[in-house]
């Protein structure tokens, strides 16, 4: 199924993974896609179908982030103190300090994320092609905007 996802000014998604832990659904259930007859989610795709004016970035906190891949009109690296020190004074004044969706927006200009572009894409696959092991490089979550409404699909 396809959902439609809206995000207001100020919303976010804490990071999380979109497949089933493997010890989860009972021992009549294998998520364990290592494993013969194991089976999860094996991709996602999260179309961005209106970006907000600023930020509204899919961050992936715990990606590791190739040597050779550079900040483009697409992809974050988390190489832009200014924007991060912009972003987290704006986060500060519509959040209290000690709520996570400052923490989060500390992430999503620190961290590998996905720019939203309009009418554009994010492809990520949470196995590994060759051995089905789960992939916690996959957790990501959806940085708030501080600057408008973000709608999308996946």
């Amino acid at each position: 199924g396809l959902q439609i996802l809206r995000y207001d000014l100020g919303q976010a998604y804490i990071a999380h993974t979109d497949w089933f832990s493997p010890g989860a659904g009972g021992p009549e259930t294998n998520f364990d896609p290592a494993t013969p007859g194991g089976s999860n989610r094996y991709a996602t795709v999260f179309l961005y179908l209106y970006p907000p004016p600023t930020g509204g970035y899919t961050v992936f906190p715990k990606a590791n982030i190739e040597e050779d891949i550079k900040s483009n009109a697409f992809v974050s690296i988390g190489d832009n103190p200014q924007l991060l020190e912009e972003q987290l004074r704006l986060a500060r004044a519509h959040f209290n300090e000690s709520k996570w969706e400052v923490e989060m927006t500390r992430d999503c200009y620190t961290k590998l994320a996905v720019k939203p572009v309009r009418l554009g894409a994010a492809l990520f696959y949470h196995q590994d092609p060759m051995t089905g092991k789960l992939l916690d490089e996959a957790e990501h979550g959806a940085c708030p905007s501080m600057t408008g409404t973000k709608w999308g699909a996946n």
